[in-house]
């Protein structure tokens, strides 16, 4: 019994020494996946104050960046639609199914390689490599890693980003003698160009907000935006309303089976509030529209966030 409990706490120590690693990327020069693996050190720390500018108020040319990088962000696949779709687990799922310390554990490996079976017609491994999917549509990190960019943005520069996004680097993990390096990251191998990996980093670097700033402390998240304003801007200024979009009720396009704006906004309250600010992955670019694009603001976006929760989920 001594020995299983030894194991469980290895198990743990594992994933904590695995988000502290993810953290540091970040944070710290990395080296390529083809040299040594640095020794990774606690989260810099950040900035005694951090000042961003607004996307809004970024110059034309950064802002489209940062609005196409926000796609890229959410589904990279869906925008480069000549990239390699890998036909292998991606890496990282080994530090979810090679060290299971609970039964959560065994339900999170399968739900990310897909073996859980909800819907078996829905190629999975992409999703295994979407920025998202890891790094969380708040950019603190998802169900899978405690894998937070927000110190990307406080303490890399552009260029360090770009490095981190399309080279990789590699995290070690295990004893002396079952030791493993795992790649991570290292895109431009799947055919992520440097154009679309420059616009990936800039919005890493200029688009990433603090998104509770933008909800209450409370489970589930109740939006802190004017629900007032979001309504007007959803059903006249936006034209999210429209017979051809949405519909005044949100239910004109289901997302899936009984899906619709009103359940994304109140069980994914992040995930619309970053498709509302950044638009729908899609080429050709013609699907659901930044509210960039809309020369409106990320305030604004909270807003229409807020009104969408008030919408029917089914």
């Amino acid at each position: 019994m001594m020995k299983n409990n030894r194991q469980v706490e290895d198990k743990k120590v594992t994933r904590a020494i695995l988000t502290v690693a993810l953290a540091a990327a970040f944070t710290l020069p990395l080296q390529s996946c083809n040299e040594d693996v640095p020794v990774a050190e606690p989260f810099a720390a950040p900035p005694a104050e951090v000042i961003r500018v607004p996307v809004e108020e970024l110059d034309a040319d950064t802002k489209e960046a940062v609005i196409l990088g926000g796609r890229l962000y959410d589904d990279w696949f869906s925008v480069v639609t000549s990239a390699t779709v890998p036909s292998d687990v991606n890496p990282m799922a080994v530090f979810i199914g090679g060290y299971l310390a609970t039964p959560q554990d065994r339900t999170l490996y399968d739900e990310f390689v897909g073996l859980d079976g909800v819907d078996p017609l829905k190629p999975t491994k992409p999703k295994q490599y979407r920025c998202k999917t890891c790094h969380g549509f708040n950019y603190a990190g998802s169900d899978y890693f405690d894998a937070g960019i927000m110190g990307a943005a406080d303490n890399m520069t552009l260029e360090e980003i770009q490095a981190v996004i399309k080279d990789g680097f590699t995290l070690s993990f295990g004893s002396d003698t079952t030791k493993q390096n795992v790649p991570v990251h290292g895109f431009g191998d799947l055919g992520l160009g440097d154009t679309a990996i420059s616009e990936l980093a800039s919005f890493i670097k200029y688009g990433v907000v603090n998104v509770d700033e933008y909800f209450y402390p409370t489970s589930p998240k109740i939006g802190r935006g004017d629900s007032a304003n979001g309504e007007k801007l959803f059903q006249q200024t936006v034209g999210c309303a429209r017979s051809s979009c949405h519909g005044a009720d949100g239910k004109k396009i289901p997302f899936g089976p009984a899906e619709f704006v009103g359940t994304i906004g109140q069980n994914e309250p992040d995930e619309m509030l970053h498709k509302i600010r950044f638009g729908q992955p899609s080429e050709p670019r013609d699907g659901m529209p930044s509210i960039y694009d809309k020369a409106l603001t990320t305030q604004d976006a909270a807003d229409i966030m807020t009104y969408t929760q008030k919408l029917p989920a089914q």
